[in-house]
């Protein structure tokens, strides 16, 4: 049906326009699914407040989850390969299928990328909504990231410490303003910048995040670690006008820029190993930070940390990291906290100088933009077209 978006002439031009466009976004959540997913959410809440009180409250929101995921995921399906109820995978040889697929992520880069001018508009032009765009983007990104997470169990990464900054970051960027040298929001800043410019950024280059454009997953990645960077730097220098008074200058002692930081981290292991002994220890299936670090033998950390413990005597030559020993998991908790005391020592130097924060933070974005390349130019070349020609090579096969 064709949508008429010039202005009625009269009453009746009105009329029809509005039930034309009412049709136009009624098609739209019917191929969402939003349609079908808010009737099923509606048969089972529609009990209303007697049946949520007599009904587990987790279980409620556990069927709530899958009835959302199953409905998006066969419209999804639908929508690529024209049947629900069949994995896309299982019709690559299609040549329509393969164009959806490719068009899918043509316009996948292109949001990544408009997403980033976007956000470069902003940082340039309007400082000052930095933080809701901030604030929208993040919860958005976490709740995207949770349903595709969870499909894998992959779902409690996001108790990891970074999340935890990127809420600490967005929830002060909008309760304070005006910040002097001195009070709970002075302290919170510094705190902010000292962690968001130390272990979080620096993870940027620790787990090689990347800028993938069309790549939701990478992208959400770099964002979480370089986002409440960018935000406490234009907070800390006043860029956000009225962020920080102009009359006074920042100061750091050793316990804003030391012990305050600490102490947030030690509040959040804290949680971590709960949620950890609680939860985590009782499904071996469920994969976190922790267990993917200590089996990540490729990785940089896994081997300096592994030889130091060896050097050290406290594992034996040849000994590597078990997931579930006491020792593994005391090893990865103190070799974390190490490492936020490493990258914290020099923060202080670009706290005080905004050249030398400047130059960092382009350092991180040229480090990320150059694994990006790389990427594209080294494996997604090879790839990327190989799943199509290798589909139909065993369309042909099969007839």
């Amino acid at each position: 049906m064709e949508v008429d978006f010039s202005t009625a002439s009269d009453k009746g031009d009105k009329v029809d326009k509005n039930a034309d466009q009412k049709d136009w976004l009624t098609q739209i959540k019917d191929w969402a699914g939003v349609t079908e997913a808010l009737q099923t959410l509606q048969e089972l809440f529609g009990g209303g407040w007697t049946s949520l009180r007599s009904a587990p409250l987790r279980m409620m929101f556990q069927d709530a989850e899958g009835v959302i995921k199953t409905t998006w995921k066969r419209q999804w399906r639908k929508a690529m390969s024209g049947d629900p109820e069949k994995r896309v995978r299982d019709h690559m040889s299609s040549p329509e299928v393969q164009r959806r697929i490719k068009l899918y992520d043509t316009a996948s880069f292109t949001l990544g990328v408009v997403m980033v001018f976007f956000a470069e508009y902003l940082f340039l032009v309007h400082p000052h909504a930095v933080p809701l765009f901030y604030l929208f983007t993040f919860s958005l990104l976490i709740i995207l990231r949770y349903f595709m997470y969870h499909a894998v169990k992959y779902h409690y990464f996001l108790i990891d410490f970074c999340y935890f900054l990127n809420a600490s970051t967005a929830l002060q960027s909008l309760v304070c303003s005006d910040i002097s040298d001195e009070g709970t929001c002075s302290t919170w800043l510094k705190a902010n910048f000292m962690l968001s410019h130390g272990p979080i950024s620096m993870a940027i280059l620790a787990w090689q995040n990347s800028l993938v454009f069309h790549s939701l997953d990478k992208m959400t990645s770099f964002f979480i670690h370089i986002m409440p960077t960018l935000l406490n730097y234009i907070i800390r220098w006043n860029i956000i006008p009225g962020s920080v008074q102009e009359d006074i200058s920042l100061s750091l002692s050793l316990w804003s820029a030391l012990l305050v930081p600490c102490a947030g981290y030690i509040l959040w292991q804290v949680g971590y190993l709960y949620i950890q002994k609680t939860v985590i220890d009782h499904d071996p299936e469920l994969v976190t930070s922790y267990r993917y670090m200590i089996q990540a033998t490729k990785n940089p950390m896994y081997n300096i940390v592994r030889d130091l413990c060896q050097l050290i005597g406290v594992f034996e030559k040849g000994e590597t990291y078990e997931p579930e020993t006491y020792k593994s998991k005391v090893v990865f908790v103190v070799g974390q906290f190490i490492y936020i005391l490493v990258c914290l020592v020099p923060i202080p130097l670009i706290f005080h100088f905004k050249s030398l924060n400047t130059l960092y933070l382009l350092f991180l974005m040229v480090a990320a933009t150059w694994r990006g390349g790389s990427y594209y130019v080294f494996q997604f070349t090879k790839t990327y077209n190989k799943k199509f020609s290798s589909s139909n090579g065993e369309a042909i096969k099969a007839e």
